[in-house]
């Protein structure tokens, strides 16, 4: 299946299935709180001399810190029935589910683990919905304390393979987020709100975009001309020895070249746009359910920009929602300076100014969203004389 018949497949699907669950509609309510779990960890840390590396071994004279703040909040939603049963629970972490993300399969990763612990505890008919916070700069990879890590993994589940990028440690996010969801359930029946107030807001937004300087744009011309010609190198000796391709992973060098080629054009592309169009519109959508907030971005948006807007909303809990769209890395000015990974400009379609442009905007537009007198106890639905 191509990518572009993938996409219309699931495409198809998702619409099929939000047809159904709006025609299946049935009345119900929400309560909302707030858990902790350690799973995303910042995956940078900073040299002596100010200078950046993403993870590797930090078992150096030259280590002086991990670069940025860890956002270990879970923002739990959980609906229920008009009978009080639970029906699902919505959790928003700050990680991606990468854990054994260089393997070459299609996977949940710990998203699998997490919905098949919390099927144990809750039921096989509870759903569990994954939302990702702001995290541009988190994974779950263990920066500090490895070894005690492993040796935890190995007690738990007794897996020969333990560490960072292996099931042992799939398994053991997994129980954590998993009982960050069981430790607050046992108070959300107490407070499930059956008329929330609902309001959506969307805004086409206008971000700076990340400055590419005449220097970047020339080294970009450069990589861009010696990139094609490895990669017309490379597919020349494809197509005059095809049997190459029944070889594993013969595609993984070209389509290296292949990027590095793409992402100098895309250089170049940049350092024109800016000049003549230096503002970016992206979407952005902002959802209010009673006193919570959901705001969405296209972005790696990295932790500090999701703080400084979790910082400034009204609202009693604010659930980030990255990567909504088709968005590239915005790292803070303090990641710039480091210059790791996911810091240059061809990662960034906007930069530490545009990422601020982005908090102002939602913050401005949760403002918006959240002037309505919020209703704090709605009545249940078996109160409800009207029905439904």
């Amino acid at each position: 299946m191509s990518p572009a018949d993938c996409q219309k497949y699931v495409s198809e699907v998702i619409a099929k299935m939000a047809e159904k669950a709006w025609k299946s509609r049935k009345p119900g309510g929400i309560s909302y709180g707030l858990g902790f779990a350690v799973v995303g960890h910042n995956r940078f840390w900073s040299h002596f001399d100010g200078t950046s590396t993403r993870r590797g071994n930090l078992n150096s004279k030259d280590f002086s810190h991990i670069e940025g703040f860890e956002d270990h909040g879970v923002n739990l939603l959980y609906t229920w029935d008009k009978d009080e049963n639970l029906t699902g629970v919505l959790v928003n972490i700050a990680c991606p589910s990468q854990v054994t993300g260089s393997e070459y399969e299609i996977s949940a990763d710990f998203w699998t683990e997490t919905r098949a612990e919390l099927a144990n505890r809750l039921g096989k008919n509870v759903f569990i919905m994954p939302q990702l916070s702001a995290a541009g700069d988190h994974s779950p990879h263990i920066m500090v304390g490895l070894k005690a890590e492993e040796r935890m993994q190995h007690l738990m589940f007794g897996d020969s393979l333990v560490g960072n990028e292996c099931m042992a440690r799939r398994k053991q996010v997994a129980i954590r987020i998993a009982d960050a969801v069981s430790a607050v359930l046992p108070y959300m029946k107490k407070s499930i709100d059956w008329q929330p107030i609902m309001f959506h807001h969307t805004q086409m937004v206008a971000l700076t975009r990340r400055h590419v300087s005449d220097s970047v744009y020339r080294t970009a011309i450069k990589d861009s001309l010696e990139y094609k010609a490895l990669f017309e190198q490379q597919l020349k000796v494809f197509n005059e020895n095809p049997s190459l391709k029944n070889k594993p992973r013969w595609s993984n060098d070209i389509t290296t070249i292949h990027t590095l080629m793409t992402r100098a054009n895309d250089v170049k592309v940049r350092y024109e746009l800016e000049r003549s169009q230096p503002k970016l519109p992206v979407e952005i959508h902002v959802l209010r359910l009673g006193n919570i907030v959901m705001a969405t971005n296209p972005f790696e948006l990295y932790v500090d920009f999701g703080t400084r807007i979790k910082v400034r909303s009204p609202s009693v809990q604010t659930f980030l929602v990255q990567l909504a769209g088709n968005g590239t890395y915005i790292p803070t000015s303090r990641a710039v300076v480091g210059g790791a990974y996911g810091t240059e400009c061809s990662s960034n379609l906007v930069g530490p100014e545009g990422g601020q442009d982005l908090v102002e905007k939602t913050v401005e537009m949760i403002n918006y969203i959240m002037k309505e007198e919020p209703i704090i106890n709605g009545l249940h639905p078996k109160e409800e004389k009207s029905g439904y």
